[in-house]
């Protein structure tokens, strides 16, 4: 649609001044204010349950089901709306409630203990004074300076997400405590030179009601903030919302809440379906010129309703020209693409179809980060240069991006503001006159003195007859501290904030720092800043006449004694404090009542302002004429009143299944024809600040582009990768339940000479290294794996030294602890001259990123099979996802293996995944490489390392090294090891010592010393790794616990843990008898046992064997000992138990036998 300069009027006018606010809406949520009242904060919450962590410890137990809250409504994911109101009031309400819990939550815990120290969720400042008031175009600022004592650390404040910009806070009395009052504000801003880095330090907070602000400097507030969650990523969207319920939406109302799967064209498309197509006929490298005459005529007029054309030489696969295709002729275009197929190329592909044939109006593109949005505009610029980026948090590296946002703009072309933006300059004019009359009002109280007795006069606090004593002998206003006729307490200095204690520990960097970053920006940019740069009104008194610990009441109340008092010198000494105190009262009262009638009129300035401002940057992008305008989705919200006034037609997201559904349908404005969603939403979904609105009964996990997908909207999937090699690929198609379907490899990728070589000095290019090693918790109760850490840091440096860049690794973990704890491992290991830094990120902060080798730690380790994070799907895709040539997996596959889903069976997540890197004998607990004696000529051969040790080895003889670790072991020395299993297996009474014990879903024992299965049986077996781990004490009973398959069963071993046949040496048949096994079927938890034979040729076992969580068990049998088999003691050598479900019931088999 074209830009109308009126109606761009009337769309601003109504999102700055909130015109539909004025109506009393029958739904109380399209009535609430943008900041949330004290009545919200301070309500009860009683019927609120404590969030849990992240996961329960080892010793807790959730006991009761999580209560909902009953006034919230239920998502429907499942089917089309009621109605749009019903839509529009879920999403509102749940975001709401997302944003403010949190401050309530950790008010309510303030209030049961003002003594509290800082938690891990909540910041609490103490010794709150006002020193000064900012009038800039945003508002007005009040600067205060406060204590941050209570942290118990010296904060790091540039790295810390303590009080970012736009952060909810809350302010009460020091004599209230949040009993009765609560102030809410924002943080205006926090510069670190000048504020956060004084000592006491000093922040800008915005309030949200005239109301709440406050003048008085003498009085000492505690400030309260939750360090969980952001206010600002939600505002602007829930602002959205409510005006979305006054815009008419054809569009939402059909696709996105009666979910019509009968996908129109856009308007622009139906009335002229015919586009020019040979922008994308050609690959990028190739010129037009390539198209012969007769292709380049028939690609130039395309009826895209039609059959689109093949378009052999543009470089996109078939997938990628069917997603192009959408994207171009349906109204609602939803493209998902699995990891590596190429998402942003296709909709790069796409949008040079629409800027060459563009007709009307910019196309908005958006994008969940600024890393992928200023990604996705420097493909943009390879092909079209007039864009404007909004927001200012672009790679300042990235010159082309940086030039190009909304103020460099402006900033380049000063010589249009004089011919265009008159209105501006009367609007500031205006604005800048009232904050002249604001800051008249104020003067009195900016002198670092007494309020005078004259101004005390004027506002009729002082009678003309006390105002007069004034002069009487033996009364000063000077004040001077040695001016003996005033009584000492009138000129006590106002009590300072306490400094900083510089013996505490300075605190670590927030983990959530970056997170942050990402979202705090869009109140960052450089037109903020400038707006705060107004005008500055320092309040701070230098003297008060505050009396502590006295109280003046009856006879001595200030006002009785000013009653009965002609003259001012006649007071005494000890009440003139009070009595100054009282006059303070009066003034400050009074002046905040002037002061807020005085805001009402500056709000109005300060929107007119606004106005004028976003019809200057209006006016700018059209004269320039704008044909693409980026921005993220939170910006979408944000700046959605310029946008409307634009008239797009087209909206493409990218990263939309990642993004909230309230986000995106936010962002639809009713100009718009055409929705393009680009996502994969078996990747990273969308988040909340609260984990019970993930799940049941609110589904805000369910991005809108998931919803649509589950519900049959037509979508296109891109169908072939060009970044992981195949082996990596193979692990998202595992079956039986796959992560995608049909998805297959790009020749590129099997081109292991120039495209992805193998990774030097491994002998395989994806791994999955298991061990035992147990998990710890840090101080914020973060997982962290410290033996792993040191095996994933001892990888890294011998792949540097084997020649990868170290650029060109990449480590990734679950967990902030442990992420952590590798960048310290890494940088004691690898001097900073080889790598002046490490790519250390947790998989959620690594979504859309990839790299050559990726070193994954899994962390999780413990008794009870609990994984948290790692039972994510959609954090096992991305993890699994990002390595181009290798992959190589850290953890203990005991623990991963075992988590238990809500059924009580085990879960089938991780262990295809397992099975399938055993079965190609890439899963062991010791990791191989590739060396070689070069000086020699040798050819490679495989060194196996299997455990972190503290001493190094140097590189001899050409071989490079494996800082720090065991000396590794042959192929040679694993075989002769192998023979001495098997010369113990023809023992006929062989050491208890030698026991191994397997578990598999087959039957499966040793044939003269070698494990017999079939080709396609994996198992795993967990193997005694020392004699000291077995104990023939029959005193030695296993610890309760949770069980693992059961607790109630043993295996009985005979005379020496052996029965006591002849012989116990397997005979060699192709086939494994029958007879020599042992069953136990488990079914949610529950194991019983069937009995086990034995043969005179085979190793037996009496009934009632199972595995407790402490191993195996040998209870006392016809002259056998008992025996104890710890978890310490298992530790996987070839694979992992696999369970095979029949009817319900899960069969394991076990086998005791020798090695």
């Amino acid at each position: 649609m074209v830009y109308n300069k009126s109606f761009a009027h009337q769309v601003l006018r109504e999102h700055i001044e909130k015109t539909y606010a004025r109506i009393n809406f029958r739904e109380s949520w399209r009535n609430l204010p943008e900041l949330p009242s004290s009545e919200e904060i301070l309500q009860d919450v009683s019927w609120q349950d404590t969030e849990a962590p992240e996961e329960p410890l080892d010793y807790q137990k959730l006991a009761e089901p999580k209560e909902f809250d009953p006034r919230l409504p239920h998502n429907n994911i499942d089917g089309a709306w009621d109605s749009k109101e019903d839509y529009l009031g879920f999403h509102y309400q749940i975001l709401r409630e997302d944003a403010v819990a949190p401050l309530r939550q950790s008010v309510a815990e303030f209030k049961r203990n003002n003594e509290m120290e800082d938690t891990q969720d909540t910041s609490i400042y103490t010794d709150v004074h006002l020193v000064g008031i900012q009038l800039c175009h945003l508002g007005p600022a009040f600067r205060i300076e406060f204590s941050s004592d209570r942290a118990g650390k010296r904060i790091r404040w540039e790295q810390s997400s303590r009080l970012t910009q736009g952060s909810l806070v809350c302010l009460s009395p020091t004599s209230d405590m949040f009993r009765t009052v609560c102030k809410v504000g924002t943080v205006a801003a926090r510069p670190i030179e000048g504020g956060l880095d004084r000592d006491p330090p000093q922040v800008d907070l915005f309030f949200g009601d005239d109301e709440d602000i406050i003048l008085n400097p003498v009085d000492s507030y505690v400030m309260i903030q939750a360090r969980v969650g952001f206010f600002e990523a939600y505002r602007h969207v829930l602002v959205a919302l409510q005006k979305l319920t006054t815009e008419e939406s054809p569009y939402i109302e059909k696709y996105l809440i009666q979910l019509d799967k009968n996908i129109l064209p856009p308007d622009h498309i139906k009335e002229r379906p015919y586009l020019d197509l040979r922008s994308i006929a050609i690959s990028s490298n190739e010129h037009l010129s390539a198209l012969t005459d007769e292709e380049e005529e028939n690609l130039c007029h395309v009826d895209v309703l039609k059959e689109f054309p093949n378009l052999p030489k543009s470089g996109m696969d078939d997938s990628q020209l069917a997603a192009c295709k959408r994207m171009l002729t349906q109204s609602l275009a939803i493209v998902q693409g699995p990891p590596g197929t190429g998402k942003t190329f296709t909709s790069i592909q796409a949008l040079k179809v629409m800027l060459c044939n563009r007709r009307d109006g910019p196309i908005i593109v958006a994008a969940q980060t600024n890393h992928a949005l200023d990604q996705l505009l420097t493909h943009i610029s390879g092909f079209e240069d007039n864009f404007v980026r909004l927001g200012s948090r672009c790679d300042k590296g990235n010159a082309t991006i940086l030039a190009r946002t909304l103020y460099e703009l402006r900033q380049t072309n000063k010589d249009m503001k004089a011919r265009h933006f008159t209105g501006y300059r009367s609007a500031a004019n205006a604005h800048d006159a009232m904050v002249l009359s604001i800051e008249k009002l104020l003067s009195d109280i900016t002198e670092e003195d007494l309020l005078s007795g004259r101004v005390l006069l004027e506002c009729n606090i002082l009678s003309q007859e006390h105002f007069d004593s004034f002069f009487e002998p033996g009364w000063s206003s000077s004040l001077d501290e040695g001016d003996e006729s005033i009584d000492p307490l009138l000129s006590l200095r106002m009590p300072r904030t306490p400094g900083i204690n510089r013996n505490l520990e300075i605190e670590d960097p927030d983990q959530e720092f970056e997170q942050l970053q990402e979202v705090e920006v869009e109140v960052q940019a450089k037109e903020n800043k400038e707006s705060l740069s107004g005008t500055w009104i320092p309040l701070r008194r230098g003297y008060t006449g505050k009396v502590k610990s006295r109280r003046f009441k009856g006879k001595n109340d200030p006002r009785n004694i000013l009653a009965k008092t002609e003259s001012l010198f006649d007071i005494p000494e000890k009440y003139r404090g009070a009595v100054y105190c009282y006059w303070e009262k009066l003034y400050y009262d009074q002046l905040t009542r002037k002061l807020s009638e005085k805001l009402a009129t500056y709000q109005n300035s300060m929107r007119s302002l606004k106005m004028a401002k976003w019809t200057r940057d209006v006016e700018f992008i059209d004269h320039i004429g704008t044909k693409v305008i980026g921005c993220t989705t939170t910006g979408l919200s944000k700046y959605r009143g310029l946008l409307s006034a634009l008239n797009p037609s087209i909206l493409l997201i990218e990263e939309a299944a990642e993004t909230l559904e309230a986000n995106v349908t936010a962002s639809i404005i009713p100009s718009l024809e055409q929705v393009i969603l680009v996502g994969d939403h078996r990747q990273l979904t969308a988040n909340t600040t609260l984990d019970r609105f993930m799940s049941h009964p609110y589904f805000m996990s369910i991005s809108l582009f998931e919803r649509l997908v589950n519900n049959g909207m037509g979508y296109t999937m891109l169908n072939k990768q060009r970044r992981m090699i195949p082996e990596v690929r193979e692990l998202l198609c595992i079956d039986p339940e796959p992560f995608y379907v049909n998805l297959h490899d790009h020749p590129n990728v099997l081109d292991r000479v120039n495209h992805r070589p193998p990774v030097p000095g491994m002998r395989f290019d994806s791994f999955f290294f298991s061990h035992r090693w147990q998990e710890r918790r840090d101080v914020n109760m973060s997982c962290y794996n410290a033996p792993e850490a040191e095996m994933v840091a001892g990888l890294f440096n011998y792949l540097v030294i084997n020649g990868i860049k170290p650029d060109k690794i990449t480590v990734l973990t679950y967990y902030n602890g442990q992420r952590k704890l590798l960048l310290k491992e890494l940088s004691r290991r690898v001097t900073s001259v080889i790598a002046p830094y490490f790519k250390v990120y947790t998989v959620d902060a690594y979504q859309g990123e990839e790299n050559e080798v990726i070193l994954l730690s899994l962390v999780r380790g413990n008794p009870f099979n609990s994984v948290g994070f790692l039972r994510s799907k959609n954090r096992v895709v991305v993890a699994l996802s990002r390595a181009q040539r290798g992959l190589y997996i850290f953890g203990n596959a005991l623990t991963v293996a075992g988590q238990e889903g809500e059924n009580g069976c085990r879960e089938k997540l991780w262990i295809p995944i397992l099975l399938h890197l055993l079965d190609e004998e890439r899963f062991a607990s010791n990791l191989p490489i590739s060396t070689s004696d070069q000086s020699n000529g040798e050819k490679p051969y495989y060194k196996f390392v299997s455990s972190p040790q503290k001493r190094e080895l140097s590189p001899e003889k050409g071989r490079h090294a494996w800082d720090t670790w065991d000396p590794v072991r042959s192929d040679n020395e694993i075989n002769q090891e192998r023979l001495e299993r098997e010369m113990l297996a023809s023992e006929s009474n062989p050491n208890p010592e030698d026991l191994v014990f397997e578990e598999t879903h087959k039957p499966v024992t040793f044939v003269n010393g070698k494990r017999v299965v079939g080709p396609r049986i994996q198992n795993i077996i967990p193997r005694i790794q020392s004699s000291n781990a077995i104990s023939g004490n029959e005193n030695e009973n296993p610890s309760s616990g949770n069980e693992i398959l059961g607790n109630d069963n043993a295996i009985t071993l005979g005379n020496n843990g052996i029965s006591s046949s002849a012989n116990s040496v397997i005979p060699n048949n192709d086939e494994v008898p029958n007879h020599i096994r042992k069953v136990i079927h488990t079914t949610n938890g529950v194991t019983s046992s069937s009995d086990v034979t034995s043969s005179s040729n085979g190793i037996g076992s009496s009934s009632n064997g199972a595995v407790t969580n402490n191993g195996i068990t040998a209870p006392q049998g016809s002259g056998g000992e008992m025996l104890n088999f710890t978890n310490d003691d298992f530790v996987f050598l070839e694979g992992l138990l696999k369970y095979e479900e029949v009817e319900g019931v899960v069969d394991i088999v076990g086998i005791i036998t020798t090695r």
